[in-house]
């Protein structure tokens, strides 16, 4: 008889070939994986079948076919020696020749080593092959990768190994001229860009690395040498490291340019200074890294059980002991495990909010899932809800958790959040999700969006992302839509962004094209973007210098320009380089600006806008028509790169003390900053001064507990405000009044205070993805907000005259991103 406290499920099904005729092992004999199949739940399942040659190589792999009825498989092609020389995929076509979709190729030498890759451009509507992008490897006689040369660059990276097979140097750079093998190992007629070396002891041990970066105005071929060396010079720094007997690095001492001299690596441990900035690190007897110290002395730890996983972690470690007198000492989060190995409890002590203690709850039942295991997360309880491991209501008899349910394959099909709202998660058979739908919208919670909708092309990129008012498939209405558009590379070349319903012929869109220069069926220029089209039409070219130069080999960005009937016309920005990247001047032709990075007087000329370490400490702005510095700003760092002061120049010089200074507590969180006028030692301002002040003090997990604001530097607090937390560090109180300030059970701030008026707030309503949708001032709606399918605002809905005048929303502000997400074009209507 069935046992009835049996809760196993099929999960998976396999098939192996007998070896009979006919069987797609090709005849390759009996044992190879021909099918498997995956069960999602009791009545679904996929299956993905397996092809093999002759040989028993796997030469196909067919898939499940998609929502729409799409098979894409793919294939493996082998040569005599079981090497894949080639990767396919098509698509499976009925009573037709299957359509081609993508291709690449690899090449081995005759030791058996990849020494190039081709990826080829495919049009997946007809299944033509266009142009590919190469990559190559070139080795040395022991086998070493001594240059490689990434797919479509011109740029490469060539590395030195000594007879040990250690690479002592390493640099990334170009020759355009480069054919013969035997110069992959010479850099004397390559542009150097970047150059770093690493010497070892004879334990094999680091003991030092030095990098190199190219002046953005060198000149030369061959290796970088140092500011005051000859030509291709570079800015240099210094890394020392330290290791114990046993070869575990004890200690890391950065000494940045080191002042432009000649370094000599300490044979011992340096100490900790301005200039040297050293960490360091502690075992533990189990040979467990215990203990850190930074640059600035803080000593942080960490303890372990014996299973190595560890328990706790204390920063700033003065005594071990925490203390809400000392809230910015021996700050410690603690966790422990279950049987399993899982995180159980999470908890962060706060002696002022009480310890804040997140439970984590694995294991599902037949009940809640279609599966019953003990390794699923089943629920995390946060430390302002008294809910139970056992996913009981706690004594307030309300549920306040996450919980979480799963398929067969342990799939997250739905997810109940604090506020009740309930996700239930769709997939196609791929295992790709294609629904977000909320089923049940929790008390308060906005419902104009309640399904996110995703489809896929044949590639697996994302086609569309739909949001709809209905939770229901193929039911309600399209709220706002995106629809990306791809080439034959896979790239994105259109993003139409729709705020009202479906995308139609006047959606605005965002455009991409790209460099397609080829030779001989050969991208050579990487796909490198080439102009960026606006949702108003507007049209910017990215432009790479002139053929042969850096920024063409290396793809980097020379410009940005304008439009001139489809070609790049005038300058907008123009960019100068420290090293492969990092920008140091930006010439800006049309106001004749210059960001300028690269305006020191000595042998480095970036020595005094950067320090030592790379770190900005004098911006400047300069207007080179006039010769006059239109914004300066200097600053000042301790030695983990907290910033101490900011000094404006060019606003005293019109009688403005703008000037700061910043303090830190010990876990580095700024609690005081004053602005005025910076004494001559920039630890101060000068006396009468002051404009302006404000200060904060903060518990253990940095909430703050009382806030401070001199609005005229006099020396009186015009604002003097404490506020007080939750255990899940939600304000409750600020001032002692909570009837302005409240959160719903998931975190999100419902009562916002007025900024003019703290007797007062605002009313805030969210949606089933804690997006804000809404703030209603009293019966007035003075903002409301609309998001896209990927989380994006698109729109913004507000009353011009808010908070003092609210009459209601009368702009609507409409919004457009790039690829990056990054916000391209804001458009006004009222």
């Amino acid at each position: 008889m069935p046992d009835a406290n049996n809760n196993m499920v099929l999960v998976a099904e396999r098939e192996y070939c007998d070896g009979a005729a006919g069987c797609s092992c090709g005849g390759g004999g009996a044992g190879q994986l021909v099918s498997e199949t995956r069960h999602v739940d009791a009545v679904t399942w996929h299956t993905t079948d397996f092809e093999y040659d002759w040989r028993g190589r796997q030469i196909k792999v067919f898939p499940p076919a998609d929502d729409a009825g799409r098979t894409v498989y793919s294939q493996t092609t082998y040569d005599n020696l079981d090497r894949a020389v080639k990767q396919e995929r098509y698509l499976e076509i009925s009573g037709s020749a299957d359509r081609l979709l993508a291709r690449s190729e690899t090449y081995y030498d005759d030791r058996g080593r990849v020494y190039q890759t081709k990826q080829y451009a495919v049009n997946v509507d007809t299944g033509a092959v266009g142009n590919s992008l190469v990559s190559g490897t070139w080795y040395d006689a022991a086998g070493n990768a001594i240059k490689q040369q990434p797919a479509g660059s011109q740029a490469f990276t060539k590395t030195v190994f000594d007879s040990l097979g250690r690479a002592v140097k390493q640099y990334v750079g170009y020759d355009t001229d480069e054919t013969a093998y035997a110069d992959a190992s010479s850099v004397s007629d390559d542009t150097i860009v970047e150059q770093s070396e690493t010497t070892y002891d004879d334990a094999g041990n680091v003991l030092q690395t030095t990098t190199r970066q190219r002046f953005h105005n060198a000149t030369g071929t061959g290796e970088l040498t140092t500011p005051s060396g000859s030509q291709p010079k570079a800015r240099v720094t210094y890394v020392a490291m330290y290791a114990d007997e046993i070869g575990r690095q004890v200690a890391l001492a950065s000494y940045g340019t080191y002042g432009g001299a000649t370094f000599s690596r300490a044979s011992v441990v340096p100490s900790r200074t301005d200039t040297i900035l050293v960490t360091s690190t502690e075992y533990d007897d189990a040979g467990q890294a215990y203990k850190t110290i930074d640059p600035a002395g803080r000593e942080d730890r960490q303890v372990f059980d014996d299973a190595g996983r560890v328990t706790k972690t204390i920063q700033n470690y003065v005594d071990g002991v925490v203390s809400g007198v000392y809230p910015d000492e021996d700050v410690t989060v603690e966790m422990a495990y279950n049987a399993d190995g899982q995180l159980s409890t999470l908890t962060a002590k706060n002696p002022t909010t009480g310890d804040q203690t997140t439970t984590y709850v694995y294991g599902t039942t037949l009940t809640d899932s279609e599966i019953a295991t003990t390794t699923l997360k089943r629920a995390e309880i946060y430390p302002d809800s008294d809910d139970t491991p056992s996913l009981g209501d706690g004594t307030d008899g309300v549920f306040d958790r996450i919980e979480f349910c799963y398929n067969r394959q342990s799939q997250r099909t739905s997810k109940k959040d604090q506020n009740g709202s309930i996700h239930e998660y769709e997939y196609d058979p791929r295992g790709r999700m294609t629904h977000d739908r909320v089923t049940t919208v929790g008390s308060g919670v906005d419902d104009a969006v309640r399904r996110i909708t995703t489809n896929y092309d044949l590639r697996g990129q994302v086609e569309t992302l739909t949001s709809y008012d209905n939770a229901t498939v193929g039911s309600g209405n399209v709220v706002n839509q995106v629809v990306f558009e791809y080439d034959e590379h896979g790239l994105l070349v259109k993003e139409y962004q729709a705020h009202n319903g479906v995308k139609d012929v006047n959606t605005p869109y965002v455009g991409y094209d790209y460099d397609t220069t080829a030779s001989s069926g050969v991208l050579t220029k990487g796909l490198r973007l080439t102009s960026l089209r606006y949702p108003n039409g507007r049209l910017v070219h990215y432009t790479y210098g002139s053929s042969g130069s850096t920024a063409d080999a290396l793809g980097r960005i020379a410009a940005i320009n304008d439009d001139d009937s489809g070609s790049p016309g005038d300058a907008l920005a123009e960019y100068g380089y420290l090293g492969s990247g990092s920008i140091v001047q930006v010439d800006y032709p049309e106001p004749d600006i210059r960001y300028d990075l690269a305006h020191g007087a000595g042998d480095d000329p970036y020595d005094g806008p950067l320090d030592r370490f790379g770190r900005v400490t004098d911006l400047l702005w300069r207007d080179y028509d006039s010769s006059t510095d239109v914004v300066r700003v200097q600053h000042g760092y301790d030695r983990v790169g907290n910033r101490l002061w900011r000094e404006d120049p060019v606003a005293a010089s019109y009688s403005k003390d703008f000037d700061e200074l910043y303090a830190y507590d010990g876990m580095y969180q700024l609690v005081d900053m004053q602005r005025g006028n910076l004494n001559g030692t920039k630890d101060g301002l000068v006396a009468n001064s002051k404009t302006f002040a404000e200060d904060w003090s903060l518990d253990m997990t940095g909430n703050w507990s009382t806030y401070r604001q001199d609005e005229d530097g006099d020396g009186n607090w015009d604002l003097n405000q404490s506020r007080t937390h939750n255990g899940a560090n939600e304000i409750t109180q600020i001032a002692g009044v909570s009837i302005h300030v409240a959160h719903d059970r998931n975190g999100n701030m419902t009562k916002i205070p007025k900024p003019d008026d703290w007797s007062d707030h605002f009313d805030v309503t969210y949606d089933a993805w804690n997006r804000l949708v809404a703030v209603v001032d009293g019966e007035t709606v003075i903002g409301e907000y609309h998001y896209d399918g990927s989380g994006r605002r698109i729109r913004r809905d507000y009353d011009s005259g808010a908070p003092g005048s609210s009459t209601g929303v009368d702009i609507y502000v409409h919004y457009f991103y790039g690829c990056s997400y990054n916000m391209m074009l804001l458009n006004y209507a009222s």
